[in-house]
């Protein structure tokens, strides 16, 4: 059997947890079956890096999200039209919807929708992606042959939303527990470089820099946790999380805890971040998926803090803490539960969290899932 051409057609090529997902997905494909490439709607191309180590060709298409561009979208179409998928593989609303025409458009009548975001509310999500989720929910019925979503949570709100439950596949995103792993020398070098003492207790979080991430309670949880833990760091990884930023430093200040914040940015290599934290904690009020930093700092051996947000609560299982969201004195409680317990306890629960990612979450088990599918689905009448 010939391989599968696979057209990957996602939002942007930013780094994100969908972009991410997506590049393991090629790391882990077996090109003996499937011939990819992938086609980024934006002009950012933040991924290009990881998309060549995965060895897939890539296009970034120049398209701005507010103002979508006809030129784009038929180069898009032409494009499609001459590489001939046997899948077309959409990721994320805007690539749904625009991929999913151009598919139709271009004859490559098997679409698979891939949807990442726990809620559908008006009050949450930007009113432009609103727009697009009900033009996605009035056509799912007839423009995508299957919809794999990355949550039980995320199926069951975009269900509720209008989306035909009976396309939908849930795949849980996978994880590379041969990068992911635990490692002390890392460990030393991030703390050395920071001018953190190897001993000394450190909560990470690693995310964007966003509303919905509720940063305000991860720093209040820090202020109540130095009362208790006076060596206590905290270490803030991801885009928007610098010096350079006046509002996040603002908010530290008034949180009066700015000389114990490390702010690193944004960094490809967190594998070599999240050892060198003893706690990770994951604060968002809403609009989480299925959070591939829970999964990855596990696999890391280190326990995780997390809102009760998508689909959370199912990857910590009982190897970490689980809090509602928006509760500062309960995600607070959490970390003070955490650094009570005895340096054995701690270590035990980070080899039970690597455990259960290794048996529930590997990136191989997930790429032969998303495989089958394609496999059924190009099997089917067009």
């Amino acid at each position: 059997m010939k391989p599968l051409r696979i057209a990957h057609i996602i939002t942007s090529l930013e780094y994100g947890g969908a972009q991410m997902m997506l590049v393991k997905l090629l790391r882990n494909t077996d090109r003996a079956n499937a011939q990819p490439r992938v086609f980024g709607l934006s002009a950012h191309d933040d991924i290009a890096p990881l998309l060549n180590e995965a060895e897939t060709p890539f296009a970034a298409l120049n398209m701005r999200p507010s103002a979508p561009s006809l030129f784009a979208f038929w180069r898009l179409t032409r494009q499609l039209r001459a590489f001939r998928p046997h899948i077309v593989q959409t990721w994320m609303p805007h690539a749904d919807l625009m991929g999913g025409i151009a598919a139709k458009l271009a004859a490559c009548p098997r679409v698979v929708w891939n949807i990442r975001q726990s809620s559908v509310d008006p009050n949450e999500l930007p009113r432009r992606t609103m727009a697009v989720m009900r033009l996605c929910a009035a056509l799912s019925d007839r423009l995508p042959t299957r919809i794999v979503s990355c949550s039980s949570a995320a199926a069951d709100s975009h269900a509720a939303f209008g989306y035909p439950m009976d396309k939908i596949a849930v795949i849980p995103n996978g994880f590379d527990t041969r990068r992911f792993q635990p490692n002390q020398e890392a460990r030393a070098k991030l703390r050395r470089e920071l001018r953190i003492e190897l001993n000394d207790p450190v909560v990470g979080i690693v995310c964007r820099y966003h509303e919905k991430k509720d940063l305000g309670n991860f720093l209040q949880s820090a202020t109540r946790l130095l009362q208790q833990q006076p060596r206590a760091h905290f270490i803030l990884c991801g885009e928007g999380m610098e010096s350079s930023n006046a509002q996040l430093n603002a908010e530290a200040q008034r949180a009066g805890m700015l000389e114990r914040l490390r702010l690193i940015g944004q960094r490809p290599d967190t594998e070599n971040v999240y050892p060198a934290f003893d706690l990770m904690a994951l604060t968002s009020a809403y609009g989480e998926g299925f959070p591939n930093v829970v999964g990855e700092a596990m696999a890391c051996g280190v326990p995780c803090a997390v809102t009760d947000v998508g689909e959370s609560r199912q990857i910590v299982g009982e190897t970490g803490f689980v809090v509602p969201p928006r509760s500062l004195e309960a995600m607070s409680d959490a970390w003070a539960r955490f650094f009570a317990m005895e340096p054995p306890e701690r270590a035990e629960l980070g080899e039970a969290a690597r455990a259960r990612v290794e048996r529930k979450y590997g990136i191989r088990a997930a790429a032969r899932k998303y495989m089958k599918l394609y496999e059924e689905t190009a099997r089917r009448e067009a």
